[in-house]
């Protein structure tokens, strides 16, 4: 008999940083999850300091690792929480490139935003996508039902000059009505 695969949504731990750090080993990659939020490479520091201590003091961002029976496969966050407004913006979202592909990122992407819209009680979640990653904001658009709002022109340096990144958004209506 064939057992079902346990996943869940943990806090950031200490000890996950050489597992990310190697998901993160490529400049592009990590340009591509982090945007400009950190320096190439990721150091250890920086990783704990942001996402392990950083949110035990700062209700404003939770980091999270996306685990499957133990091991972590996954990794994302809410940055820039209000919660006055019942707002939150997904800040990195990366599964390992070794397991793409296989709905991880999707179950992933699923339980964050049940966490956001029902545990926490979000009425809006947004997020950004780099331009030219077209297949993130199919696959952001086309599974969860997250809708553009605009291209924010170049506000990112690269090596090949500026890029932009979209903002898409989700309302809880939107997001209760695909539950059904």
């Amino acid at each position: 008999m064939m057992t079902k695969a346990t996943a869940r949504l943990r806090p950031m731990r200490q000890q996950d940083f050489s597992v990310i750090s190697a998901w993160l080993a490529e400049r592009e990659e990590m340009q591509k999850v982090c945007g400009n939020a950190f320096q190439y490479p990721l150091i250890e520091s920086v990783f704990n300091d942001y996402f392990v201590e950083g949110p035990k003091q700062n209700a404003e961002r939770q980091c999270f690792a996306y685990e499957q029976d133990g091991r972590v496969v996954g990794m994302c966050s809410f940055t820039r929480i209000d919660w006055p407004n019942a707002f939150g913006h997904i800040g990195l979202v990366a599964v390992d490139p070794a397991l793409r592909g296989q709905g991880l990122g999707q179950q992933m992407f699923a339980a964050l935003l049940h966490k956001g819209f029902v545990e926490h009680g979000f009425h809006r979640i947004d997020l950004y996508v780099m331009q030219g990653n077209d297949g993130a904001k199919r696959f952001y658009s086309q599974q969860f039902g997250f809708q553009d709002e605009g291209l924010m022109r170049e506000v990112l340096k690269t090596e090949q000059g500026y890029t932009g990144w979209y903002t898409m958004s989700l309302l809880t209506t939107e997001w209760a009505g695909r539950q059904e």
